[in-house]
């Protein structure tokens, strides 16, 4: 499983919106110029000078994630009618659920 903060550590984040909302003060990163004007209109009451540290920082980005590594796929045999994945690592040949090279 990819957490979601490595699916956008990779995009650079220029535009920062600060916000302090209940008192609470947030800070906004993202990389769309667009999005960046309308939720500093949107939240235009609740936008505030970078004074103090934020409680949370909200990154936001436009682009095609993609998860590090390559991806890992399950073993399944087709059989008509319902699929059937085993798991086990006797079917795979590992322990990891990947396929075992054919002989």
């Amino acid at each position: 499983m990819t957490h979601p903060e490595e699916l956008v550590r990779p995009f650079e984040t220029p535009l920062t919106l600060h916000l302090r909302v209940a008192g609470v003060p947030i800070r906004i990163l993202t990389n769309a110029e667009d999005l960046w004007a309308s939720l500093r209109h949107y939240y235009r009451a609740y936008v505030s000078p970078a004074d103090s540290l934020p409680v949370a920082v909200v990154k936001l980005v436009q682009g095609e994630g993609r998860p590090p590594g390559e991806p890992e796929f399950l073993p399944c045999e087709f059989i008509p009618g319902p699929s059937v994945c085993d798991l086990s690592p006797a079917s795979t040949g590992t322990s990891r659920g990947m396929p075992a090279t054919s002989s």
